[in-house]
């Protein structure tokens, strides 16, 4: 089932109301299960003081490396339901028709596997630029060329490299996702 959630981002006098439509697949479907597969990777801390670390130490060789940090707006959205998987999702109130459903390209917020279809996404978008996955961490991402450093946990990218290089790897993210 789905249901809308609605919050105002703004107050009484500015009000900024915001709507979305979430699936409660995971409170009503695996209530008391498991929770192995609500979760993706979460890079270590580490990693983050290394790629900060990297950054101070280029100020004093010269190289004026520089550190960027990306937020995905709604990542979850663009993780799409897996080759070979059918999804569906009973409609909103308002759009219901008896014996009608919709059928998910797209996890929605709520779902189960939605965080997990997030990771693969930004894992695949991230390769096609360049950026190859560490052994140690599928959340720590190096590239050769430019010498670029990245971090992703969840929707945020930390970045460290040159910044004509991390410009073109900000440019090449907004191409398919709002950064």
């Amino acid at each position: 089932s789905v249901r809308w959630v609605v919050h105002n981002k703004g107050d009484e006098k500015h009000p900024n109301i915001r709507a979305r439509l979430v699936a409660r697949h995971i409170r009503e479907k695996y209530g008391g299960k498991g929770v192995d597969d609500l979760f993706a990777a979460m890079p270590p801390f580490e990693a983050v003081k290394l790629l900060l670390t990297k950054c101070v130490q280029s100020q004093y060789l010269g190289t004026r490396r520089k550190l960027m940090c990306i937020d995905i707006s709604k990542a979850h959205l663009y993780a799409p339901v897996d080759p070979g998987v059918e999804a569906y999702v009973d409609l909103p109130i308002e759009c219901q028709k008896e014996g009608v459903c919709g059928r998910l390209k797209f996890w929605l917020y709520g779902m189960r596997p939605a965080s997990r279809g997030w990771e693969s996404e930004s894992t695949r978008r991230l390769a096609d630029i360049g950026l190859v996955a560490g052994k140690a961490s599928p959340c720590c991402f190096h590239r050769v060329q430019g010498d670029i450093g990245c971090v992703v946990h969840g929707d945020d990218f930390v970045l460290e490299g040159d910044i004509g290089d991390l410009r073109d790897v900000a440019t090449s993210l907004s191409k398919h996702w709002i950064v």
